[in-house]
């Protein structure tokens, strides 16, 4: 079964009528159009605005309206598209394709923003405006002569005035005709178009050249300026009689302030005489000098018109046509016996004349094609120009992050090393051993890591490119720079089309950090959305997953799709802690050998230590997870979490004035970093110490501050709250919210 061809789609003949008959806003032609308003609707077409699907913008479509068809009307308005297409000018509404849907044709054109018709326009314009609306037409009528097109139904209701630019803009070629053909559809003696507004041989049927234009531009400007119609009449035939006749009152009589030289210039248009008529170039040249100075004489450039085409200057042209007369009446006998003759040599001389006109209108339009063609091969070279600066600039690019990352590769050879110096160190006596730390080690790793680290920032600082960028935000973020670290992402998704899947993994890490649940759970979120295959995606859904083996399994997937990232290594560690501290270990090791300078990775591996220590009683482990807790101050003096480890570590030591003094450090740094949980967790370790202490009221005002800043600090300080008397218990209760105050004496009341 044969099939209507639209564009790419297929339409069945027997769906085909019911498909056009039920055009309405919201429906779909194929996969292609989908339409969303009438804009307006005429004899034979109807407009809509309609997305189109292929061009992924809005359009005006063009279709046939439910008329008859005949052949010559398909291929006239097959014959609008192919000339539309050839037309570009500001003035022009531009043709964007055309097609063929069920028998019937239709045409995509630009969408004009917020287009208002003309004569809907013309009442509320000043006359100065209606002069530049005629100025800007006969613009784009010269452009379109020069291209070998007439337009032939030229009236107000054929020009829409752009929403935007005010520009007057011409619609509706499906009336054109390329005066460049060998053929015409519209052939002599065939009446289209609107009758008020055609010339003298347009309404007798005869030759349509684009003088025929230049005459309906006459009436417009005749109506603009008086509001009237130079030729009024009611019927086809008296309107004839009446165009035939030539005359009509002259504008100045209707509107007498207007300049007389308008006078001349509307007669000029509208001469009888096609060839006595104007080009729309002459016309605009007259109506730009004539409403930009009332003084100019933009009139007379049009009554030279004639003269300077027949190669006679106005002062001779009389008193030639004066001899003319005399030779004639000298010679009229002879005249009358060679009648005949003449009427043959005129007619000659009408064909040569025609002849003329067509290779005229042809040269100009081959000269309008070649300049075309000119503009757009400068504009390719142009292009092909400033290509090769963005390709020299690129490249200029490509080698900075080239060099940058070498020195960043040294950075981390360097870093590597002097870590590597740290733990040959290490096995060393401390010379100092009741300070808990060696001033030695301390201060090569003040000199070494920390400063290297600053160095690296400071020089990553503008560096182009994502790899530069993702080191410099890492950096920060190991620093506890958490703000400046989330400008820097900023700065990236602003330089870059997209961000990549590792600064999506830090920006929601950060936001973690900074206490921002929400947004850090949103971008987790998205990245295992997004990015569900890569090392940042597995880790993404690692932390969305609400089941433990699953996380786990997932965060082992994680580390395994990128050998070189420490953060799922720390996060995969932090998950074996109880169930395989030896694994854990080894990761936290690999973690810190990937990147010396997350202090995550050192933070871990104290915390795993002290956690052997607790489990095994054996104290051997606590001085390197000192070490480590102490290195991980170092580089980011800015995390409480390094802190509170450090306390812990010394309290386990039996150093409990040095714990609470270093707790109450890690109050300090909380309350810098200003996030509500690690604020209270802070509080409730210096409470705890502090009661190991006996300093019952610093314990009681750190825990009383703890419920308050997060009730659900209660958690942490229960196992111990619940043995306590009291008058200690009661200060803390009623710290909390009303129901959770219900709640705990709840369960107090049970034991």
């Amino acid at each position: 079964m044969s099939a209507w061809v639209f564009d790419s789609l297929r339409v069945e003949p027997a769906q085909a009528p019911q498909l056009l008959e039920s055009l309405a806003p919201g429906a779909r032609l194929g996969e292609r159009f989908e339409l969303r308003a009438e804009l307006g609707r005429g004899a034979s077409a109807v407009v809509y605005r309609a997305w189109d699907a292929r061009l992924g913008r809005e359009v005006a479509l063009k279709l046939l309206s439910g008329v008859e068809l005949d052949p010559e009307t398909l291929a006239r308005f097959a014959r609008e598209a192919e000339l539309a297409a050839q037309l570009e000018h500001p003035g022009i509404v531009r043709c964007l394709g055309s097609g063929e849907l069920a028998g019937r044709p239709f045409l995509v054109s630009e969408l004009v923003a917020e287009p208002r018709r003309l004569d809907a326009a013309l009442p509320s314009a000043a006359r100065a405006q209606r002069l530049t609306y005629l100025l800007e037409l006969a613009e784009a009528l010269a452009a379109a002569h020069a291209a070998g097109v007439v337009h032939r139904d030229l009236k107000p209701a054929n020009v829409i005035l752009h929403g935007r630019t005010g520009r007057a803009m011409v619609t509706d070629f499906g009336l054109a005709r390329d005066t460049t053909a060998p053929s015409q559809l519209t052939q002599v003696g065939e009446l289209i178009g609107s009758p008020v507004y055609m010339a003298p041989e347009q309404l007798e049927g005869g030759q349509v050249t684009s003088a025929a234009d230049i005459y309906a531009l006459g009436v417009m400007l005749y109506e603009l300026v008086t509001g009237k119609l130079p030729y009024d009449a009611s019927d086809l035939r008296s309107l004839r009689e009446r165009v035939r006749s030539g005359r009509y009152k002259p504008v100045s009589e209707h509107v007498p302030q207007v300049n007389k030289e308008l006078d001349q210039i509307v007669g000029e248009l509208l001469s009888a005489d096609p060839r006595a008529r104007p080009s729309a170039q002459r016309v605009a040249e007259a109506l730009r000098g004539f409403s930009g100075n009332a003084s100019t004489t933009g009139g007379s450039k049009l009554l030279s018109y004639t003269a300077s085409q027949l190669g006679v200057r106005p002062t001779v042209l009389l008193p030639v046509l004066g001899l003319w007369v005399l030779v004639l009446g000298g010679v009229t006998a002879w005249a009358l016996w060679e009648h005949r003759g003449r009427r043959k040599l005129r007619d000659r001389q009408a064909e040569l004349q025609r002849t003329s006109d067509e290779a005229r209108a042809q040269s100009d339009s081959y000269r309008a094609r070649l300049g075309s063609k000119e503009r757009e091969l400068e504009q390719t070279l142009e292009e092909s120009s400033t290509l090769r600066l963005e390709r020299d600039r690129l490249r200029g690019q490509v080698e900075a992050a080239r060099q940058t990352e070498a020195e960043l590769v040294r950075l981390r050879q360097q870093l590597r090393e002097v870590n590597q110096q740290l733990a040959d160190h290490r096995r060393k006596p401390p010379p100092q051993p009741k300070t808990g730390g060696d001033p030695a080690w301390e201060g090569l790793l003040k000199q070494t890591l920390a400063r290297q680290i600053e160095w690296a920032i400071e020089r990553l600082e503008g560096a182009a490119g994502p790899q530069a960028a993702l080191t410099r935000a890492t950096l920060l973020h190991n620093r506890g720079r958490y703000q400046e670290t989330l400008a820097a992402i900023a700065a990236a998704r602003a330089a870059q089309a997209q961000l990549g899947p590792e600064l999506k993994a830090l920006e929601a890490r950060t936001l973690y950090k900074l206490g921002r649940m929400e947004e850090a759970s949103r971008g987790f979120m998205d990245l295992a959305q997004a990015h569900p295959d890569t090392a940042p995606g597995l880790f993404g859904r690692a932390l969305t997953s609400q089941d433990r083996a699953e996380r786990v399994r997932l965060l082992q997937a994680s580390a395994e799709a990128d050998p070189k990232a420490s953060y799922m290594r720390i996060a995969l560690a932090s998950g074996l802690v109880g169930a395989d501290p030896k694994r854990a270990l080894q990761l936290a090791d690999e973690a810190i050998h990937n990147d010396p300078t997350a202090y995550q990775s050192y933070q871990l591996r104290s915390q795993i230590r002290l956690a052997e220590v607790q489990r095994t009683r054996d104290k051997s482990g606590l001085a390197p997870a000192l070490r480590d807790a102490r290195c991980a101050q170092l580089m980011n003096p800015g995390d409480p979490e390094s802190w509170q480890l450090v306390a812990q570590i010394l309290l386990a030591e039996g150093k409990a004035e040095e714990a609470l003094a270093e707790a109450t450090r890690g109050v300090a740094v909380a309350d810098r970093l200003g996030v509500a949980g690690p604020r209270a967790s802070a509080r409730i370790l210096q409470g705890q110490i502090a009661l190991a202490r006996r300093q019952t009221n610093l314990a009681l005002q750190a825990w009383v501050q703890a419920v308050q800043l997060d009730p659900r600090a209660i958690q942490g300080i229960w196992p111990t709250l619940r043995r306590l008397p009291p008058r200690f218990q009661d200060p803390v209760i009623q710290a909390l919210p009303p129901e959770m105050q219900r709640e705990v004496r709840r369960q107090l009341g049970k034991r």
